[in-house]
């Protein structure tokens, strides 16, 4: 999975640093552009802080004297299923040269470079023994007719627990699981003498892919999860070096201190990263949507001799006698009032109402029947894979950033000790929710009109007739259990 675990520790515990950047988020750069990667497993020096596993610290090149460029092209599309696909380049060089007065020989004072790459593949980590789907046109046929009438005579069976094995087809490649990645990175550097280095660089990390779920691929592979995660970071870098080179001085004009010098760093990053359905995203009350029920009610009432007004008949309550469905469109451009989000979906209730003479008197017969409500999903096929329509059932969003400003001296002194010291300051935002949109829909049934559930059943209405009389009363309202959720829905319908 690519993580790294250095002594035993969690992956989470080994820290990376990119050109003394201490990284959120992930830690990829182009491969053109890395100059050295240092891996320490132990006695971790003092300036890496609180790393309780290993330290990989990367350090990406810097501009050159002289111009250079290369593309680096890749693909496995003729020679295997897997599709894989990299595009690589970096260029780079000068931008102001100027004559070192020691040397004599031109030396860049201010340069560049930047480094890329892209990577798409169709399946990054595929079986060694391959996988199975259902054919085209058998699940094209599915996804339109998931439900047949039942030999007992009464409610619907699942057509996709009656395929046979020539409805199947075995394959290398996972479906919908095609990972696109995207990553740059850039540096400048301006060196106006020797000694003194200023250095601007940044880089991007941008990742998209469809994440493999077994129970999806049979026959649901189109609601495989997508996760987009995209990390950058900019940080700017002072280094300056005191007195003359060691190399130049005899032992007689040596100083006490030697290769003196320091390092000021600022560095921002941010990461995020979500998980969701492609098709709905951040639209949360479109996950688990399948349609427009309007469920019509009749009034029931009981005979009580000893009633509060006397022998009568009485108000007890509402019984649902038919529900309508609207299945709205499933493409822009139909005949129906509205599109509907999860066509799919849709069509379970759908040929519910289609199969089934009559239409049902209650939501839960529809259920019963092998429709779906609002906030349903389709039952598991033999229990071991989700069927046709089923959506995912999450949306997630978390996001980090660090702003960090570090600083480091260094020094030899008599080229026999060493004193080293510095500074580091970090600050760290983590924020992250999960919603679990589908479920919302159950929740939103029980909130809506909770307060008023009951009859008002001291203010009777009396109407008489026949032998003997009739109450009726109104809804009860009680504001204080009305909750938020009903008092924004109904300020959102104009109700």
């Amino acid at each position: 999975g690519g993580a790294v675990n250095v002594r035993g520790a969690r992956s989470d515990a080994t820290d990376k640093y990119i050109d003394g950047e201490k990284v959120i988020g992930t830690a990829n750069v182009p491969q053109s552009s890395v100059e050295q990667v240092s891996v320490i497993t132990g006695g971790l020096p003092a300036q890496y802080g609180d790393a309780t596993g290993g330290i990989i610290s990367i350090t990406t090149r810097g501009p050159q004297s002289e111009f250079f460029g290369g593309v680096e092209l890749i693909t496995s599309e003729v020679l295997d299923k897997y599709g894989y696909n990299f595009l690589g380049f970096s260029i780079g060089g000068p931008i102001i040269m100027k004559k070192d007065t020691v040397t004599g020989m031109p030396r860049p004072i201010l340069g560049y470079i930047i480094s890329g790459e892209a990577i798409t593949e169709k399946d990054d980590d595929p079986s060694a023994v391959g996988t199975w789907k259902v054919n085209d046109d058998t699940l094209a046929w599915l996804e339109k007719n998931p439900l047949r009438p039942s030999d007992l005579g009464t409610g619907t069976v699942k057509n996709s627990e009656l395929i046979r094995t020539d409805d199947l087809e075995h394959i290398k490649y996972k479906q919908n699981v095609r990972s696109n990645s995207v990553r740059l990175n850039g540096k400048i550097d301006f060196k106006p003498t020797s000694n003194i280095n200023f250095a601007l660089g940044g880089s991007i990390d941008y990742n998209n892919r469809h994440a493999f779920i077994h129970e999806y691929s049979l026959f649901n592979p189109v609601n495989m999860p997508q996760t987009i995660s995209n990390t950058w970071r900019v940080y700017g870098k002072v280094t300056q070096k005191f007195g003359n080179d060691e190399a130049k001085q005899d032992d007689k004009t040596s100083s006490l201190i030697t290769n003196a010098y320091y390092t000021l760093q600022v560095g921002y990053q941010n990461s995020d990263d979500k998980t969701q359905d492609d098709s709905h995203k951040d639209n949360l009350f479109n996950y688990g949507y399948v349609g427009k029920f309007q469920t019509y009610k009749a009034p029931v009432f009981q005979f009580s001799p000893t009633g509060l007004m006397g022998a009568a008949y009485y108000l007890a309550g509402f019984q649902d006698t038919l529900v309508t469905y609207d299945a709205g469109d499933s493409e822009l451009g139909g005949s129906g009032e509205f599109v509907n989000p999860n066509p799919l979906g849709a069509n379970y209730t759908q040929q519910y109402y289609d199969l089934i003479p009559g239409n049902p008197s209650t939501l839960s017969t529809v259920q019963q029947g092998g429709g779906l409500l609002n906030g349903d999903r389709p039952s598991h096929v033999y229990s071991l894979w989700y069927n046709t329509g089923r959506q995912y059932g999450g949306y997630s969003y978390s996001n980090a950033s660090q702003f960090r400003v570090s600083t480091n001296f260094s020094a030899d002194i008599k080229k026999k000790h060493a004193v080293q010291a510095g500074f580091e300051f970090e600050q760290r935002t983590e924020r992250e929710y999960f919603v679990a949109p589908i479920g919302l829909w159950t929740l939103m049934r029980q909130l809506t009109n909770f307060h008023i559930s009951q009859l008002d059943v001291n203010n009777p209405i009396y109407y008489q007739g026949g032998t003997y009389n009739t109450y009726i009363y109104n809804r009860l309202v009680d504001a204080s259990s009305q909750f938020q959720f009903d008092k924004s829905l109904r300020e959102k319908i104009g109700a």
